[in-house]
This record gives structure tokens, sequence and C-alpha cells, in this order.
């Protein structure tokens, strides 16, 4: 009986003293400031992790596949990977969907589920369906 309480004492101790530790997941920041035109990642420390020129910037999203989405102006907006700093995918209001020659500015966009990019243009005061080719839909 003795010996048995002693197992459980010392199982109780040896349990205690090996109790696993989770690690926290890693937070990433994807932020702005206007003051220096950047945009950039910050790691869950504050660290710049990466970082990019833009200029006049209304929405900023960071895609499902970690790419980001942003305007690097008035009216173009660009998907790029920011392990390769690669734009992989580029719109510019100002040049495409009837808008040549208009005076155009977009001020919101937003990745669809369906792969289409909705975007609200002032100007032609329309929110549109960009396809990857660029085409509205």
């Amino acid at each position: 009986m003795l010996l048995n309480q002693l197992s459980l004492i010392l199982l109780g101790i040896a349990f205690c003293l090996n109790t696993a530790t989770a690690t926290e997941p890693q937070h990433r920041i994807l932020t702005s400031d206007a003051s220096k035109k950047i945009i950039a990642i910050l790691d869950e420390r504050g660290n710049v992790e990466w970082q990019s020129k833009t200029d006049n910037l209304h929405d900023l999203h960071m895609l499902p596949n970690g790419n980001i989405l942003f305007q690097t102006n008035w009216t173009e907006i660009v998907e790029l990977n920011p392990t390769t700093n690669e734009t992989v995918w580029r719109y510019d209001s100002a040049k495409r969907g009837g808008n040549e020659g208009k005076k155009v500015e977009v001020h919101a966009f937003q990745r669809l589920p369906s792969g289409l990019t909705m975007i609200a243009e002032s100007g032609p005061s329309r929110i549109i369906e960009v396809d990857a080719s660029g085409d509205i839909r």
C-alpha cells in the first residue's frame, strides 16, 4: 500500500515537471505610414519584415495566399508577392474599363471569393468587378 502511494506521488511529481508548453502563433500586421508613403509587414515585436513604397493609399489587403493588394497611386491597384517583390496582377482604372482620358480615383477595392476584384471608382461613380485579365465582368 505504501509502495502504491509512493508511486502515485512520484508519478504526480514527474507529470508536473514534464508539462508541455504550447507555442504561440506568430502574429503579423500589415500596416501603412502615409507620412512616409510606405506599407509594411511587422512581426509580433514590431520589427519590419517587409516594406514597399506607395503613394496615396485608401485600401490595403493581405490576401489568403500571402500576397498584398494595394494602391500605387490614385488609380492603380497591384497585387504583389512580398517574398519575391514580383507584381503578379495590376489594374489601372485611368487606363482601363472605358476611363481613358477621364478623371477617376479608386477609393476602395477588395478581392472577392470568386477571384474577381471589386473596385469602387469615383469620377465615373461606379463599382466594378475585374477579372485576372483586367476585364470588367
